[in-house]
């Protein structure tokens, strides 16, 4: 479990469980409280990566444009018509290339908006925002490794895609969410965006062998999100680097409960019940 793979979206960002980094906690004291929000995500994320702020306005610059493409539709367009403006959009020189295999730089919001490219989790954020401009909307999805958007009417748009059209059996089936619990498609207004975003951020920190703020990304996602798998299981594995191995397997325990599918959730928490760890 040394140093495998840290982020295996397939082209978006949730990396499920990554390997163990350290084997000391860094750092002295605990880690002030964590501030969930895309925005300042965002700004931190950057931070991390060595890019300076984003612009002034560019979050108001995506609502003009969202403005604009309501203006450009009959009044009484329906969901379907303005889901597909997004799309033609987004799919022009001026908009943002969808990036099915993104480096952490393709995951940050504003980052995707100044480069016209973008993985999951920004696509995401940039379609719910042009929606929000246009009176609909579009809410974050989660499931393993990847994220959808959810209309109103109940249709599941794939921003990977163009804003491809799925089905809910398309997603059953695919994803085997019968063997996921965690992974529900019918969840509305949970800030799975503003937790995936915690997770980089987690991941990124984790690489710079900085666990106790690390931690506290994992933690603040998984009170986002309760029970998200990709939050429980890399603050277990946070956990057990620290060396509070109890913890550490009750919360790849619960990782495993959200999706039991998880095979490097189990490989640790197996590990850690063999010897004998937690109750």
């Amino acid at each position: 479990m040394v140093r495998e793979v840290k982020r295996i979206w397939a082209g978006a960002f949730l990396a499920g469980i990554v390997a163990l980094v350290c084997s000391c906690r860094q750092g002295a004291g605990k880690a002030a409280a964590v501030d969930g929000s895309v925005e300042r995500s965002d700004e931190e994320l950057r931070r991390l990566l060595g890019f300076p702020l984003a612009r002034f306005g560019w979050m108001e610059r995506i609502d003009s444009v969202g403005r604009n493409l309501a203006k450009s539709l009959q009044p009484d367009a329906g969901e379907q018509v303005k889901i597909e403006a997004i799309s033609g959009w987004l799919g022009s020189p001026d908009g943002v290339r969808p990036v099915e295999f993104p480096d952490d730089t393709d995951l940050v919001p504003s980052l995707a908006w100044e480069r016209h490219r973008g993985g999951c989790t920004s696509l995401s954020w940039i379609w719910m925002r042009l929606a929000k401009a246009m009176d609909l909307d579009l809410q974050p999805v989660l499931l393993p490794g990847h994220m959808a958007l959810k209309s109103k009417e109940g249709r599941f748009v794939e921003t990977l895609r163009g804003g491809l059209l799925r089905s809910r059996d398309f997603y059953d089936s695919t994803f085997s969410l019968a063997k996921r619990p965690a992974y529900r498609l019918d969840a509305a207004h949970v800030p799975v965006l503003e937790a995936s975003l915690l997770v980089h951020r987690g991941l990124l920190l984790w690489n710079r062998q900085d666990l106790t703020n690390s931690e506290a990304c994992f933690r603040k996602a998984s009170e986002l999100v309760p029970g998200m798998p990709e939050a429980e299981g890399n603050l277990g594995l946070v956990l057990e680097a620290s060396g509070e191995r109890v913890q550490a397997r009750a919360h790849l325990a619960t990782a495993l409960a959200g999706d039991s599918l998880n095979g490097k959730a189990r490989v640790r928490w197996e590990a850690l019940s063999k010897d004998g760890t937690g109750p």
